[in-house]
């Protein structure tokens, strides 16, 4: 019999020994979000951008526009700061998750 490398989980009180599967622990980690950074939620096109790296934006500004699924989406500020990176222009086509720019926020 072959030595495996059991796990023990604690569930209420209740110690259970089993083994990961390997799609468990090849599986891509949770990390938190950067609150810098703003990324794309769905595939798409940027049509319009407002912003240029120096930039001081508040709450709720336009930050450019951005075409997915056949509509027009305003991309906002999520927090006051400074535009510290712009990684697109317009008539990009970028990939869900990618990140347009980065925001440092105001201490």
């Amino acid at each position: 019999m072959e030595n495996k490398d059991y796990k023990t989980l604690l569930i209420d009180d209740t110690a259970y020994k089993t083994l990961y599967t390997k799609k468990y622990e090849n599986r891509a980690h949770w990390s938190p979000e950067d609150a810098r950074e703003i990324k794309t939620g769905i595939p798409g096109t940027v049509i319009q951008l407002n912003v240029k790296v120096g930039d001081t934006v508040s709450l709720g500004d336009t930050l450019c526009l951005f075409e997915a699924m056949k509509m027009e989406n305003i991309v906002r500020s999520p927090h006051a700061g400074t535009v510290c990176a712009v990684n697109i222009k317009e008539g990009d086509k970028l990939p869900k998750g990618f990140v347009m720019m980065m925001i440092d926020e105001e201490k």
